[in-house]
């Protein structure tokens, strides 16, 4: 099978390519984030899935589970985050860049800034010194990854902020990031999954997404038979053209 590859980043950002028929897919793995977030690149639009669940962990005290959505809209542009994806600092920075009609890449850069501000390193420090052994462990690895994607110019796209805390130096905590992109091509497709991916396969073939809505609302519900305690079967998936967006029922 010639002519295609499969990417392969996990938290640490590191890619494996292997050759597929057909397709382009890269696939973001977060194993440490407890949500299932799917997100597909196509030549006529992006489809993106997240499952409902959110649960809440600190240090003497019971998980907390609720249930809400993690695909959220801004002025013609989208995002979906796993990790800390019921941090209020981070979703503020995210909606604030989103109010404007900016070009993508001039949102991801906005964010970045704004998460590298004083305020935001010092609610990040309090996140890492109040979470539990467990949860400083994950932060080290993944912290967050924020996935904006809109009809950007005359291509869809996709682009990644990944945000890693490896740890406390001197009082002050050590803030890492990584960026990649997925541009929708002729014949090609791209293909972003954040969170928990285990019960995906990885030689999914092209036929599987001549129906993304159906197959990424099959993969949240296989993922959730796997992790059921953090994936939800419950999904939200939007559809997304250049005239604007569509939540499928």
């Amino acid at each position: 099978m010639k002519g295609c590859r499969l990417a392969i980043a996990t938290t640490t950002f590191a890619v494996m390519k292997k050759l597929f028929a057909s397709l382009f897919m890269c696939m973001c793995l977060a194993a440490n984030a407890q949500t299932c977030i799917i997100i597909y690149v196509g030549n006529n639009g992006i489809t993106a899935g997240a499952d409902r669940k959110y649960r809440e962990t600190a240090v003497n005290k019971p998980p907390r589970v609720y249930y809400g959505k993690k695909i959220f809209t801004g002025n013609h542009i989208y995002w979906a985050m796993s990790g800390a994806d019921n941090n209020n600092l981070i979703h503020s920075i995210c909606r604030e860049a989103c109010r404007h009609a900016w070009p993508l890449d001039k949102v991801v850069k906005t964010v970045q800034q704004q998460l590298k501000g004083k305020r935001s390193k010092a609610l990040m420090h309090e996140l890492v010194l109040a979470g539990s052994d467990e949860q400083k462990e994950k932060f080290k690895a993944n912290l967050a990854e924020i996935v904006f994607f809109k009809f950007d110019g005359r291509v869809y796209k996709a682009t990644r902020l990944g945000l890693t805390m490896p740890g406390i130096l001197d009082g002050n905590e050590t803030l890492h990031y990584g960026i990649d992109s997925i541009a929708s091509a002729k014949n090609k497709y791209g293909l972003f999954i954040l969170g928990h991916s285990d019960a995906i396969p990885s030689n999914t073939s092209s036929r599987d997404w001549r129906n993304p809505v159906a197959a990424i609302r099959k993969f949240i519900i296989k993922q959730s038979k796997s992790t059921p305690a953090e994936v939800s079967a419950e999904s939200d998936i939007i559809t997304v053209t250049k005239s604007g967006f569509t939540w499928i029922r």
